[in-house]
Protein backbone atom coordinates (compact mmCIF):
# COMPACT_ATOMS: atom_id res chain seq x y z
CA UNK A 1 0.00 0.00 0.00
CA UNK A 2 1.31 3.54 -0.99
CA UNK A 3 0.49 7.05 -1.71
CA UNK A 4 -3.02 8.53 -1.67
CA UNK A 5 -4.09 4.74 -0.63
CA UNK A 6 -1.77 4.66 2.21
CA UNK A 7 -3.23 8.34 3.29
CA UNK A 8 -6.66 7.66 3.20
CA UNK A 9 -6.53 4.43 5.12
CA UNK A 10 -4.71 5.96 7.92
CA UNK A 11 -7.09 8.82 8.00
CA UNK A 12 -10.37 6.46 8.30
CA UNK A 13 -8.25 3.85 11.01
CA UNK A 14 -6.02 5.78 13.75
CA UNK A 15 -4.71 2.85 15.11
CA UNK A 16 -2.85 1.91 11.58
CA UNK A 17 -2.66 5.33 11.29
CA UNK A 18 -0.20 5.02 14.21
CA UNK A 19 1.69 1.71 12.96
CA UNK A 20 2.33 4.22 9.46
CA UNK A 21 4.05 7.13 10.79
CA UNK A 22 7.64 5.68 10.27
CA UNK A 23 6.98 5.14 6.53
CA UNK A 24 4.76 8.73 6.37
CA UNK A 25 8.37 10.28 7.67
CA UNK A 26 10.87 8.11 5.85
CA UNK A 27 11.58 10.76 3.38
CA UNK A 28 10.54 14.26 2.68
CA UNK A 29 10.45 15.66 -0.03
CA UNK A 30 10.09 19.82 -0.01
CA UNK A 31 9.22 21.31 -3.57
CA UNK A 32 8.36 24.90 -4.61
CA UNK A 33 4.48 23.71 -5.18
CA UNK A 34 4.25 22.32 -1.59
CA UNK A 35 5.99 25.63 0.08
CA UNK A 36 3.11 27.84 -1.89
CA UNK A 37 0.65 25.51 -0.12
CA UNK A 38 2.36 25.30 2.93
CA UNK A 39 2.24 29.08 3.63
CA UNK A 40 -1.49 29.30 2.89
CA UNK A 41 -3.24 26.30 4.15
CA UNK A 42 -1.20 23.98 6.20
CA UNK A 43 1.58 23.06 8.40
CA UNK A 44 4.84 21.52 6.90
CA UNK A 45 6.48 18.45 7.69
CA UNK A 46 9.30 20.10 9.24
CA UNK A 47 7.14 22.13 11.28
CA UNK A 48 5.02 19.35 12.49
CA UNK A 49 8.64 17.62 13.82
CA UNK A 50 9.63 20.83 15.66
CA UNK A 51 6.12 20.40 17.41
CA UNK A 52 6.47 16.79 18.23
CA UNK A 53 10.10 15.86 17.98
CA UNK A 54 9.73 12.13 18.77
CA UNK A 55 8.61 12.04 14.91
CA UNK A 56 12.19 12.87 13.61
CA UNK A 57 13.61 9.70 14.89
CA UNK A 58 11.27 8.50 11.44
CA UNK A 59 13.00 10.59 9.06
CA UNK A 60 15.71 8.86 6.94
CA UNK A 61 15.66 11.02 3.80
CA UNK A 62 15.38 14.78 3.28
CA UNK A 63 14.81 15.75 -0.37
CA UNK A 64 14.92 19.53 -0.84
CA UNK A 65 13.91 20.62 -4.59
CA UNK A 66 13.39 24.49 -3.04
CA UNK A 67 14.77 26.31 -0.44
CA UNK A 68 12.59 28.65 0.77
CA UNK A 69 14.17 32.72 1.07
CA UNK A 70 14.62 34.00 4.71
CA UNK A 71 11.51 35.89 5.88
CA UNK A 72 10.58 38.45 8.65
CA UNK A 73 9.19 37.17 11.55
CA UNK A 74 6.43 39.54 11.78
CA UNK A 75 5.83 38.12 7.90
CA UNK A 76 5.93 34.40 9.24
CA UNK A 77 3.63 34.89 12.19
CA UNK A 78 0.55 36.08 10.35
CA UNK A 79 0.69 32.62 8.61
CA UNK A 80 1.68 30.13 11.65
CA UNK A 81 2.46 30.01 15.17
CA UNK A 82 6.11 30.07 14.88
CA UNK A 83 8.49 32.23 15.54
CA UNK A 84 11.04 30.98 12.92
CA UNK A 85 11.64 32.11 9.50
CA UNK A 86 10.92 29.29 6.47
CA UNK A 87 14.25 28.48 6.14
CA UNK A 88 14.98 28.51 10.08
CA UNK A 89 12.55 25.94 10.41
CA UNK A 90 13.84 23.39 7.78
CA UNK A 91 17.41 24.13 9.63
CA UNK A 92 16.02 23.58 13.05
CA UNK A 93 14.25 20.14 11.68
CA UNK A 94 16.94 18.96 10.52
CA UNK A 95 18.88 19.42 13.51
CA UNK A 96 16.56 16.99 15.31
CA UNK A 97 16.43 14.19 12.51
CA UNK A 98 19.55 12.25 14.42
CA UNK A 99 18.66 8.63 12.34
CA UNK A 100 19.04 11.02 8.94
CA UNK A 101 20.85 8.95 6.03
CA UNK A 102 20.79 11.62 3.21
CA UNK A 103 20.68 14.77 2.76
CA UNK A 104 20.27 16.07 -1.05
CA UNK A 105 20.48 19.58 -1.98
CA UNK A 106 21.86 20.38 -5.41
CA UNK A 107 19.09 22.77 -7.22
CA UNK A 108 19.66 25.67 -4.03
CA UNK A 109 22.96 26.49 -2.29
CA UNK A 110 23.63 24.53 0.41
CA UNK A 111 25.19 26.50 2.75
CA UNK A 112 22.33 27.20 5.02
CA UNK A 113 22.40 23.89 6.54
CA UNK A 114 26.12 23.25 6.61
CA UNK A 115 26.20 24.05 10.47
CA UNK A 116 23.43 21.86 11.01
CA UNK A 117 24.66 18.37 9.18
CA UNK A 118 28.19 19.00 10.92
CA UNK A 119 25.93 17.62 14.00
CA UNK A 120 24.90 14.61 12.37
CA UNK A 121 26.63 11.25 12.74
CA UNK A 122 25.00 8.73 10.58
CA UNK A 123 25.00 10.50 7.04
CA UNK A 124 25.33 7.46 4.34
CA UNK A 125 24.90 10.43 1.28
CA UNK A 126 25.61 13.62 0.38
CA UNK A 127 23.98 16.33 -2.42
CA UNK A 128 25.29 19.56 -1.76
CA UNK A 129 25.57 22.61 -4.26
CA UNK A 130 28.58 24.81 -2.75
CA UNK A 131 28.78 27.33 -5.42
CA UNK A 132 30.45 30.93 -5.03
CA UNK A 133 27.03 32.69 -4.15
CA UNK A 134 27.58 32.85 -0.30
CA UNK A 135 30.71 31.56 -0.24
CA UNK A 136 32.47 35.31 -0.31
CA UNK A 137 31.03 36.13 2.56
CA UNK A 138 31.90 32.90 4.87
CA UNK A 139 33.34 32.85 8.54
CA UNK A 140 36.18 30.73 8.60
CA UNK A 141 34.03 28.45 11.30
CA UNK A 142 31.66 27.77 8.42
CA UNK A 143 34.46 26.31 6.14
CA UNK A 144 35.68 24.07 9.40
CA UNK A 145 32.09 23.35 9.93
CA UNK A 146 32.22 21.68 6.25
CA UNK A 147 34.92 19.48 6.69
CA UNK A 148 32.98 18.06 9.86
CA UNK A 149 30.68 16.67 7.52
CA UNK A 150 30.85 13.00 7.17
CA UNK A 151 29.03 10.51 4.82
CA UNK A 152 30.30 7.09 4.62
CA UNK A 153 28.93 5.88 1.08
CA UNK A 154 28.17 8.59 -1.73
CA UNK A 155 28.73 12.64 -2.18
CA UNK A 156 27.44 14.49 -4.89
CA UNK A 157 29.01 18.28 -5.06
CA UNK A 158 27.29 20.42 -7.60
CA UNK A 159 28.72 23.74 -8.55
CA UNK A 160 31.64 23.78 -5.89
CA UNK A 161 33.58 27.25 -6.22
CA UNK A 162 37.15 26.73 -6.53
CA UNK A 163 38.10 27.96 -3.26
CA UNK A 164 36.02 25.23 -2.17
CA UNK A 165 37.60 22.65 -4.75
CA UNK A 166 41.10 22.85 -2.62
CA UNK A 167 39.56 21.70 0.54
CA UNK A 168 38.01 18.44 -1.10
CA UNK A 169 41.20 16.07 -0.50
CA UNK A 170 41.55 17.22 3.45
CA UNK A 171 37.87 16.80 3.82
CA UNK A 172 37.29 13.77 1.59
CA UNK A 173 40.16 12.05 3.29
CA UNK A 174 37.97 11.56 6.25
CA UNK A 175 35.56 9.33 5.32
CA UNK A 176 37.16 8.35 1.84
CA UNK A 177 37.96 4.92 3.18
CA UNK A 178 34.30 3.88 2.65
CA UNK A 179 33.09 6.21 0.21
CA UNK A 180 31.17 3.97 -2.54
CA UNK A 181 30.36 6.65 -5.09
CA UNK A 182 31.72 10.24 -5.81
CA UNK A 183 29.82 12.32 -8.20
CA UNK A 184 31.33 16.14 -8.99
CA UNK A 185 29.28 18.25 -12.12
CA UNK A 186 30.90 21.57 -12.77
CA UNK A 187 33.24 21.50 -10.33
CA UNK A 188 35.88 24.16 -10.49
CA UNK A 189 39.21 22.63 -10.16
CA UNK A 190 42.57 24.56 -10.12
CA UNK A 191 43.87 21.36 -11.55
CA UNK A 192 43.47 17.24 -11.66
CA UNK A 193 45.91 17.22 -8.62
CA UNK A 194 42.39 17.64 -6.94
CA UNK A 195 40.85 14.88 -8.27
CA UNK A 196 44.10 12.98 -7.44
CA UNK A 197 44.56 13.10 -3.79
CA UNK A 198 40.70 12.38 -3.69
CA UNK A 199 40.69 9.37 -5.23
CA UNK A 200 44.61 8.08 -3.41
CA UNK A 201 42.55 8.46 -0.03
CA UNK A 202 39.42 6.99 -2.00
CA UNK A 203 40.18 2.89 -3.15
CA UNK A 204 36.94 1.56 -2.87
CA UNK A 205 35.01 4.11 -4.94
CA UNK A 206 33.00 1.59 -7.23
CA UNK A 207 31.40 4.50 -9.16
CA UNK A 208 33.48 7.49 -10.57
CA UNK A 209 31.32 10.66 -12.26
CA UNK A 210 33.74 13.77 -13.11
CA UNK A 211 32.07 15.45 -15.50
CA UNK A 212 31.55 19.54 -16.76
CA UNK A 213 34.43 19.93 -14.17
CA UNK A 214 37.30 23.21 -14.95
CA UNK A 215 41.05 21.64 -15.70
CA UNK A 216 39.64 17.79 -15.12
CA UNK A 217 39.12 16.75 -18.11
CA UNK A 218 38.54 12.60 -20.02
CA UNK A 219 42.21 12.42 -20.06
CA UNK A 220 42.44 13.05 -16.39
CA UNK A 221 40.06 11.09 -15.55
CA UNK A 222 41.46 7.88 -17.15
CA UNK A 223 45.17 8.25 -16.25
CA UNK A 224 43.78 8.47 -12.64
CA UNK A 225 41.10 5.42 -12.39
CA UNK A 226 44.00 3.32 -11.61
CA UNK A 227 43.45 4.30 -8.21
CA UNK A 228 40.03 2.26 -8.06
CA UNK A 229 40.82 -0.64 -9.07
CA UNK A 230 37.13 -2.39 -8.56
CA UNK A 231 35.74 0.43 -10.53
CA UNK A 232 31.79 -0.23 -12.05
CA UNK A 233 30.62 3.33 -13.28
CA UNK A 234 32.67 5.81 -14.81
CA UNK A 235 31.41 9.13 -16.44
CA UNK A 236 33.61 12.09 -18.00
CA UNK A 237 33.65 14.62 -20.10
CA UNK A 238 35.71 14.55 -23.16
CA UNK A 239 36.58 18.26 -24.88
CA UNK A 240 38.49 19.65 -27.38
CA UNK A 241 41.23 17.26 -29.12
CA UNK A 242 41.61 14.05 -28.78
CA UNK A 243 44.46 11.93 -27.78
CA UNK A 244 44.11 7.90 -28.49
CA UNK A 245 46.53 7.22 -25.86
CA UNK A 246 45.47 3.43 -24.25
CA UNK A 247 44.13 3.72 -20.50
CA UNK A 248 44.33 0.88 -18.48
CA UNK A 249 40.50 0.72 -17.45
CA UNK A 250 39.67 -1.37 -14.77
CA UNK A 251 37.94 -4.99 -16.11
CA UNK A 252 35.06 -4.46 -13.76
CA UNK A 253 33.20 -1.65 -15.16
CA UNK A 254 29.82 -1.62 -16.35
CA UNK A 255 28.62 1.11 -16.23
CA UNK A 256 30.29 4.39 -18.93
CA UNK A 257 28.95 7.87 -19.75
CA UNK A 258 30.55 10.55 -21.95
CA UNK A 259 29.71 14.13 -22.31
CA UNK A 260 31.09 15.05 -25.75
CA UNK A 261 31.92 18.62 -26.29
CA UNK A 262 33.83 19.41 -29.45
CA UNK A 263 34.97 23.12 -28.87
CA UNK A 264 36.06 23.87 -32.45
CA UNK A 265 35.33 23.07 -36.27
CA UNK A 266 37.84 20.48 -36.37
CA UNK A 267 37.74 18.79 -33.24
CA UNK A 268 35.90 15.50 -33.63
CA UNK A 269 35.37 12.76 -31.18
CA UNK A 270 35.68 10.09 -33.85
CA UNK A 271 38.75 8.73 -33.10
CA UNK A 272 38.10 8.53 -29.14
CA UNK A 273 34.79 6.23 -29.84
CA UNK A 274 37.13 3.32 -30.91
CA UNK A 275 39.58 3.45 -28.66
CA UNK A 276 36.70 2.69 -26.45
CA UNK A 277 36.11 -0.61 -27.78
CA UNK A 278 39.81 -1.98 -26.83
CA UNK A 279 38.49 -1.76 -23.40
CA UNK A 280 38.60 -5.11 -21.69
CA UNK A 281 35.45 -4.65 -20.69
CA UNK A 282 31.93 -5.96 -20.46
CA UNK A 283 29.08 -2.59 -20.10
CA UNK A 284 25.42 -3.25 -19.63
CA UNK A 285 24.87 0.36 -19.69
CA UNK A 286 26.00 3.44 -22.16
CA UNK A 287 24.98 6.92 -22.03
CA UNK A 288 26.43 9.45 -24.67
CA UNK A 289 25.70 13.40 -25.22
CA UNK A 290 27.14 15.48 -27.43
CA UNK A 291 26.57 18.71 -27.95
CA UNK A 292 25.75 20.66 -30.05
CA UNK A 293 23.65 17.79 -30.80
CA UNK A 294 23.52 16.40 -34.29
CA UNK A 295 27.51 16.27 -34.58
CA UNK A 296 28.33 13.66 -36.48
CA UNK A 297 30.23 11.01 -34.21
CA UNK A 298 31.57 8.91 -38.11
CA UNK A 299 31.31 5.35 -37.79
CA UNK A 300 32.84 4.88 -34.42
CA UNK A 301 29.37 4.78 -32.99
CA UNK A 302 27.66 1.88 -33.57
CA UNK A 303 30.63 -0.26 -33.46
CA UNK A 304 31.22 0.49 -29.92
CA UNK A 305 28.16 -0.17 -29.45
CA UNK A 306 27.69 -3.73 -31.14
CA UNK A 307 31.41 -4.37 -29.20
CA UNK A 308 28.74 -4.52 -26.29
CA UNK A 309 25.73 -6.44 -27.22
CA UNK A 310 25.83 -9.66 -25.71
CA UNK A 311 25.21 -7.44 -22.46
CA UNK A 312 24.42 -4.17 -22.85
CA UNK A 313 20.70 -3.84 -21.07
CA UNK A 314 20.83 0.38 -20.98
CA UNK A 315 21.26 2.75 -24.23
CA UNK A 316 21.31 6.64 -24.22
CA UNK A 317 22.27 8.34 -27.18
CA UNK A 318 20.13 11.68 -27.25
CA UNK A 319 21.26 14.00 -29.84
CA UNK A 320 23.68 11.11 -31.99
CA UNK A 321 22.90 10.81 -35.70
CA UNK A 322 21.64 7.21 -35.89
CA UNK A 323 19.58 6.27 -38.72
CA UNK A 324 16.94 3.75 -39.73
CA UNK A 325 19.62 1.04 -40.20
CA UNK A 326 21.50 1.35 -37.21
CA UNK A 327 18.43 1.25 -35.39
CA UNK A 328 17.85 -2.00 -36.91
CA UNK A 329 21.29 -3.46 -36.51
CA UNK A 330 21.33 -2.34 -32.41
CA UNK A 331 18.02 -3.68 -31.92
CA UNK A 332 18.72 -7.02 -33.53
CA UNK A 333 22.45 -7.62 -32.31
CA UNK A 334 22.10 -6.53 -28.50
CA UNK A 335 19.70 -9.02 -27.80
CA UNK A 336 19.59 -7.72 -23.98
CA UNK A 337 18.71 -4.57 -24.51
CA UNK A 338 15.56 -3.54 -22.51
CA UNK A 339 15.97 0.62 -22.45
CA UNK A 340 16.45 2.21 -25.24
CA UNK A 341 16.53 6.82 -24.87
CA UNK A 342 16.76 8.70 -27.99
CA UNK A 343 16.06 12.41 -28.45
CA UNK A 344 12.77 12.76 -30.93
CA UNK A 345 14.75 14.92 -33.20
CA UNK A 346 16.92 11.72 -33.96
CA UNK A 347 14.08 9.73 -34.61
CA UNK A 348 12.33 9.11 -38.01
CA UNK A 349 9.58 11.11 -39.00
CA UNK A 350 7.03 8.29 -39.88
CA UNK A 351 6.24 6.46 -36.72
CA UNK A 352 5.56 3.16 -38.80
CA UNK A 353 9.36 3.24 -40.16
CA UNK A 354 10.44 3.62 -36.85
CA UNK A 355 8.43 0.95 -34.88
CA UNK A 356 9.65 -1.35 -38.03
CA UNK A 357 13.01 -0.36 -36.77
CA UNK A 358 13.01 -1.19 -32.97
CA UNK A 359 10.73 -4.51 -34.03
CA UNK A 360 13.21 -6.82 -34.59
CA UNK A 361 14.20 -6.26 -31.03
CA UNK A 362 12.70 -9.14 -28.79
CA UNK A 363 14.08 -7.59 -24.75
CA UNK A 364 13.35 -4.22 -25.31
CA UNK A 365 10.36 -3.17 -22.54
CA UNK A 366 11.22 0.87 -22.34
CA UNK A 367 11.19 3.39 -24.99
CA UNK A 368 12.43 6.93 -23.76
CA UNK A 369 11.82 9.61 -25.73
CA UNK A 370 14.22 12.05 -24.44
CA UNK A 371 14.27 16.39 -24.74
CA UNK A 372 10.66 16.10 -25.94
CA UNK A 373 8.20 18.45 -23.52
CA UNK A 374 4.31 18.04 -23.77
CA UNK A 375 2.09 14.78 -24.41
CA UNK A 376 3.34 12.23 -26.75
CA UNK A 377 0.81 12.03 -29.56
CA UNK A 378 -1.67 8.90 -28.46
CA UNK A 379 -1.60 7.59 -32.18
CA UNK A 380 2.80 7.40 -31.96
CA UNK A 381 2.44 5.87 -28.79
CA UNK A 382 0.09 3.30 -29.47
CA UNK A 383 1.77 2.40 -33.16
CA UNK A 384 4.99 1.50 -31.00
CA UNK A 385 2.99 -0.40 -27.99
CA UNK A 386 1.04 -2.46 -30.08
CA UNK A 387 3.91 -3.07 -33.12
CA UNK A 388 6.63 -4.75 -30.40
CA UNK A 389 5.04 -7.25 -28.32
CA UNK A 390 7.96 -6.96 -25.47
CA UNK A 391 7.55 -3.24 -25.14
CA UNK A 392 6.03 -2.02 -22.41
CA UNK A 393 6.48 1.65 -21.49
CA UNK A 394 7.51 5.13 -23.64
CA UNK A 395 8.19 7.90 -21.44
CA UNK A 396 9.01 11.61 -21.97
CA UNK A 397 9.71 14.21 -19.81
CA UNK A 398 6.19 14.68 -18.54
CA UNK A 399 4.32 12.00 -19.59
CA UNK A 400 4.54 7.92 -19.21
CA UNK A 401 2.11 5.00 -21.64
CA UNK A 402 2.48 1.77 -19.83
CA UNK A 403 0.55 -1.07 -20.68
CA UNK A 404 -1.59 -2.68 -18.10
CA UNK A 405 -1.55 -6.09 -17.15
CA UNK A 406 0.78 -9.20 -17.60
CA UNK A 407 -0.16 -10.26 -21.04
CA UNK A 408 2.30 -8.01 -23.35
CA UNK A 409 1.59 -10.29 -26.34
CA UNK A 410 -1.74 -9.70 -26.17
CA UNK A 411 -2.07 -5.53 -26.25
CA UNK A 412 -4.96 -3.59 -27.11
CA UNK A 413 -5.62 0.25 -27.08
CA UNK A 414 -8.12 -0.90 -23.92
CA UNK A 415 -5.12 -1.77 -21.77
CA UNK A 416 -2.55 1.30 -22.74
CA UNK A 417 -2.90 4.43 -20.09
CA UNK A 418 -1.45 7.68 -20.10
CA UNK A 419 0.02 8.89 -16.56
CA UNK A 420 0.83 12.53 -15.99
CA UNK A 421 4.76 12.68 -13.88
CA UNK A 422 3.70 13.95 -10.74
CA UNK A 423 5.88 16.03 -8.62
CA UNK A 424 6.93 13.14 -5.75
CA UNK A 425 5.98 10.64 -8.32
CA UNK A 426 9.65 9.98 -9.09
CA UNK A 427 11.33 11.27 -5.63
CA UNK A 428 15.01 11.47 -7.35
CA UNK A 429 13.80 12.31 -10.72
CA UNK A 430 15.01 15.97 -10.23
CA UNK A 431 18.42 15.59 -8.59
CA UNK A 432 19.39 12.06 -10.73
CA UNK A 433 22.25 13.33 -13.34
CA UNK A 434 21.60 11.86 -16.74
CA UNK A 435 24.68 10.39 -16.80
CA UNK A 436 24.28 8.62 -13.45
CA UNK A 437 23.21 4.59 -14.19
CA UNK A 438 19.39 3.81 -13.94
CA UNK A 439 19.77 1.41 -11.20
CA UNK A 440 21.89 3.94 -8.81
CA UNK A 441 18.87 6.21 -9.24
CA UNK A 442 15.98 4.25 -9.00
CA UNK A 443 13.42 6.01 -5.91
CA UNK A 444 13.78 5.49 -2.11
CA UNK A 445 10.80 3.59 -0.77
CA UNK A 446 8.83 5.83 0.66
CA UNK A 447 4.85 6.39 0.92
CA UNK A 448 4.45 9.55 -1.15
CA UNK A 449 5.90 12.89 -1.06
CA UNK A 450 3.96 15.85 1.62
CA UNK A 451 1.07 17.02 -0.55
CA UNK A 452 -2.02 17.93 0.87
CA UNK A 453 -2.81 14.59 1.66
CA UNK A 454 0.18 14.06 4.29
CA UNK A 455 -0.45 17.58 5.82
CA UNK A 456 -4.16 16.28 6.30
CA UNK A 457 -2.71 12.79 7.91
CA UNK A 458 -0.58 15.43 10.37
CA UNK A 459 -3.48 17.31 10.99
CA UNK A 460 -4.58 14.53 12.34
CA UNK A 461 -1.64 13.58 14.60
CA UNK A 462 -1.51 16.92 16.02
CA UNK A 463 -5.19 16.16 16.74
CA UNK A 464 -4.94 12.88 18.70
CA UNK A 465 -1.49 14.46 20.56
Amino acid sequence: MSGKDLITTALLNRAFHSGVLPMLYRMIVYTRAQHDIIRRIANSAFMTILAYPNLAIYVHHIDLRYVPPEMPNDTNQVLHSSNLSPLDEIRTAIGLCKNLRSFVCTSYSSWPFVDTLGTLNNLEYLGLRLSDDLVEGLETDALQTLLRIRCTRRLDLDHVSQSISNLLPSWISSFGATLRTLTLYSVKMPSAKILQAVLENSPQITALHVVSCHNCLYNDVLNLIKYTPTLESLSFTCQGEVHTTTYDVPSTLRHLAIDLRPTFSNDSPEPFLPLITTWKCSLSSLSIRIFPEKTSLGKGLVPLILAHKSTLSYLSVPGSELDGRDIRSIMKECTHLESLALALKSLPVSVPMLAANISRSTSLRMLIIDRFEGALPQTMAETLLISLPSLREIATESEIWRVVGEESYHKTRANLVSEQKRSGHYPLRRVAYWFIPPHHHRPIPCATSYDKYVHRSLQLYTTDH
